[in-house]
């Protein structure tokens, strides 16, 4: 499938799923974070606000990345540079691939190699990544990267990488082997499989669906309902049917209709209750309407009291009290004004009136009866004290009479007399007593009723008591609050319309009616009591649909679709003869090794590794040994390397360990084999295999790029020159030359004792050299330690060039630099030789040597 396809396609997958691929392909292996954040995107995805998760983002997969897949390139590494964070490593020069096709980098158990392997299968993407630490001894890193130095199609490039940038696009094109990034693998059938990396990765987005997948359903299996069962007498009822379908798409209007529950339906529910109860209905109707008497008696009266103390009777009042009190200030004015000089102040007054009259009524009807009041003719006495009225005093009673009399004075009295009638019209306002035992004798029971009348009664007498005083006149012109009468007036009409059932009831029996409103009441009382739990419900069936719908977000039927396809593209009959080609070249044909497509499961297509002559069935895995296993995996690789049109590198990270002796030499040919058209590094810590990686790289004319990593005191992953043990005899003795000078330059500085240590190392390196001299030059490679095989073609006849000189002077060195291997007696120690002698002996071996290398063979 073109790259650009299988991008497109994933753009048409969820959010999410775009996500999970874009973090595999960058990590490789995600953690209990990466599936928990991917959970809360799908939730996302799926309408459900996640608490904490407003800060992720989905983000598809970088263009590019899949692009090594399909598209011919060029591409060759250089360099790996300033590592920082990654495990132990902090080189300080860069670790250099060279400018060939093969790149040899030894290092020992512990040097470095595994960590600059884990930067490239991060960078480069593999099936396996395998986590990054840093330093363990050290602080977390707070960075963890390095630069890359490589060309493109012949364009130099450098690129700053940084670990949380996972695989880049132009580097994915390198591919990466090690035991674990294989494509063959044991599956849980015990059978050994197939599978190419792209179709891995697919495997795995399958395996990722499937662990969000069972985080929601645990999520789902979570949401519990709480909704209290309804009781099955309520089953047949309106509401009961509605509380049985409450779902997602149940709203908050139906929510508060059907839960909606008043003082009016606690009234009805009462009634049904009461009438259901009642066993003579008639008696109770007119039980009902004695109550309601009481009622509509108290209303009445109070209605009429109210009345009578409206505003606008209060009103007539205060301006009747009004006239009078004008009326009486004017008469006493004018009562002032005549008796100004009288000895006695107070003459007109209201007590004077009072006396005034009072001695009217005793003079007409009994003192002077039939004369006159006042009489003051003759010898006529006062009434009041019986002395003889002297002239002034009559004058002065005539004078009295005369103002009584007169009009100021009658007006007075006519309005007082006005008042007073009015007076006797104002209703006495029942007491509290009364009106109780109104209320009480109606049924009236409910607290806040009964206070309401009160105090409305209270009210009334508060306005009487004031109209009479006149002590709260701008009070009384204030409508007076009637609701209380209202109520009177609606609980009275209540009590008629019960009597009114219960006279329908006395005329027909209709119990099974009244039973069913009872039942219908009961249930809606019932359900007004759930609403909470019914609110509570409607959210997790909402929650619970939500997560339904995530999880369907999570269905791999797409997945296991594409990679069907991708398995028919990538395992095709092509590939298959590869894999038979490569099981030839490595030397594993014997194993009868075929791949057969075995089937399909979700999000699997499974191609097995069978062994042909397999007559019994045993599972291929328990026939292949560990050995056979890993050459069978490194073929698979070889086979889907083989099939691509790119020339990119290949990196090997230690592909022959000491189980796959058998097959060390085929594979090493192989390797250099690839190198023809692809760039080829091979990480190991195996001297034997470089060896024969550089024994293969001679015979192909292939000059290998040979470099080390070290450990050293401040970092493990130094760059180095070629091990000793790796270099050429000719190379070896030059290293040994600088070594020499090196370790003079200690003689004269620190003395002899100093000087032991590197002379010791020099005088072991040389009798290497020795062994590797008569190995390769004077042997001329017949036979190597690290080679099982003989090579005499074009080589026996060089064996003619060796004379007995050259016997003599290889003999001769050999014996004295055996010695200083061996431990020495205590009393007589050997000497290590000082400088000058050890530069005079490599300068005659070299001498030797290139004198050896240019005599031609005895004829």
């Amino acid at each position: 499938m073109d790259t650009r396809a299988l991008e497109a396609w994933f753009k048409e997958r969820p959010a999410w799923l775009q996500d999970a691929a874009r973090r595999l392909l960058r990590s490789g292996e995600l953690t209990e974070s990466d599936i928990h954040e991917l959970m809360l995107l799908c939730k996302r995805e799926a309408g459900i606000a996640a608490q904490n998760g407003d800060a992720l983002k989905a983000e598809g997969i970088p263009p590019g990345v899949l692009a090594h897949r399909d598209e011919t390139v060029e591409l060759t590494l250089s360099a790996i540079s300033e590592v920082q964070g990654v495990n132990a490593l902090a080189p300080r020069k860069p670790l250099l691939f060279g400018g060939n096709n093969l790149t040899i980098i030894y290092g020992r158990n512990g040097a470095g190699k595994s960590a600059y392997v884990r930067i490239l299968k991060h960078a480069c993407g593999a099936r396996h990544l395998g986590s990054v630490h840093s330093d363990v001894s050290k602080p977390r890193a707070a960075f963890q990267g390095c630069k890359f130095g490589y060309t493109v199609n012949g364009q130099s490039k450098e690129l700053a990488w940084k670990l949380t940038d996972g695989i880049h696009p132009e580097l994915s094109a390198v591919e990466v082997y090690d035991t674990r990034s294989g494509e063959v693998y044991v599956n849980r059938a015990n059978e050994v499989a197939f599978e190419p990396g792209l179709l891995a990765f697919f495997q795995r987005l399958v395996e990722v669906c499937d662990e969000v997948a069972r985080e929601l359903d645990s999520e789902i299996l979570a949401q519990v309902s709480k909704k209290p069962i309804l009781p099955p007498v309520f089953a047949a009822t309106a509401v009961g049917q509605w509380y049985q379908k409450v779902s997602t798409r149940t709203t908050k209007e139906e929510v508060e209709k059907y839960c909606a529950w008043s003082e009016t339906d606690g009234s009805i529910l009462a009634q049904l209750r009461a009438r259901l109860a009642e066993a003579n209905p008639k008696d109770k109707a007119a039980a009902l309407r004695k109550q309601k008497k009481h009622l509509t008696d108290l209303a009445n009266d109070l209605r009429r009291i109210a009345d009578v103390l409206s505003p606008e009777s209060c009103a007539t009042f205060i301006a009747a009290r009004n006239d009078a009190r004008a009326k009486r200030q004017a008469a006493s004015v004018d009562a002032q004004k005549v008796f100004e000089n009288a000895p006695l102040a107070g003459v007109g007054s209201e007590s004077w009136r009072l006396l005034w009259e009072q001695a009217r009524k005793y003079s007409e009807s009994e003192a002077y009866e039939g004369i006159d009041f006042p009489h003051t003719a003759g010898d006529a006495r006062c009434v009041l004290c019986h002395q003889p009225l002297e002239d002034d005093a009559k004058e002065r009673l005539r004078a009295f009479e005369r103002f009584v009399k007169g009009g100021l004075e009658q007006e007075a009295q006519s309005a007082e007399q006005h008042l007073v009638d009015l007076q006797r019209t104002l209703p006495e306002v029942p007491s509290k007593e009364t009106v109780g035992l109104h209320l009480d004798s109606a049924g009236i029971s409910e607290e806040k009723d009964r206070q309401a009348v009160l105090d409305l009664l209270a009210v009334l007498e508060n306005r009487r008591v004031g109209l009479v005083t006149g002590s709260k006149d701008r009070a009384l012109s204030e409508q007076v609050d009637r609701e209380a009468i209202a109520l009177l007036d609606r609980l009275s009409n209540s009590l008629e319309e019960q009597a009114l059932v219960y006279d329908a009831d006395a005329a027909r029996d209709n119990r099974i009616e009244v039973q069913r409103q009872l039942t219908e009441a009961e249930a809606k009382q019932w359900i007004s009591q759930q609403k909470a739990s019914i609110d509570a419900e409607i959210a997790c069936l909402v929650r619970v649909a939500q997560l339904e719908e995530a999880r369907r977000l999570t269905n791999t039927q797409a997945l296991t679709k594409m990679k069907s396809e991708l398995a028919e593209e990538f395992v095709t009959a092509a590939f298959i003869g590869r894999f038979e080609e490569e099981c030839r070249k490595l030397g594993a044909s014997y194993i009868g090794a075929e791949i057969v497509k075995s089937g399909a499961g979700k999000g699997r297509v499974f191609h097995q590794i069978r062994l042909r002559n397999n007559k019994a069935g045993v599972p291929t895995a328990e026939i292949l040994s560990e050995g056979e296993f890993r050459i069978i995996s490194l073929t698979a690789f070889l086979a889907d390397v083989e099939g691509r049109r790119s020339k990119t590198p290949i990196v090997f990270d230690d592909p022959i360990s000491s189980l796959d002796q058998d097959y060390e030499e085929a594979t090493v040919a192989r390797l250099v084999q690839l190198c023809k058209d692809h760039q080829v590094i091979v990480f190991t810590h195996r001297l034997s295999l470089l060896a024969l990686l550089q024994e293969a790289a001679r015979k192909e004319n292939i000059e290998p790029y040979i470099t080390a990593v070290e450990r050293e005191p401040w970092s493990t992953g130094e760059p180095a020159p070629a091990p000793f043990e790796a270099q050429k005899p000719k190379a070896a003795i030059n290293t040994l030359l600088d070594e020499v000078e090196k370790a003079r330059r200690v003689w004269k500085t620190e003395g002899r004792a100093a000087y032991e240590m590197p002379a010791q190392a020099i005088c072991s390196k040389l009798r290497k050299t020795l062994e590797r001299i008569v190995e390769d030059d004077l042997l001329a490679g017949v036979i190597q330690r690290f080679r099982r095989e003989v090579q005499t073609k074009n080589k026996l006849e060089k064996l003619t060039k060796i004379s007995q000189n050259d016997t003599r002077l290889l003999d001769e060195m050999m014996s004295k630099y055996s010695s200083y291997e061996h431990s020495q007696p205590r009393d007589v120690p050997v000497q290590l030789p000082g400088p000058d002698e050890l530069r005079a002996d490599l300068e005659r071996l070299q001498a030797w040597r290139d004198s050896f290398e240019m005599r031609k063979p005895a004829a």
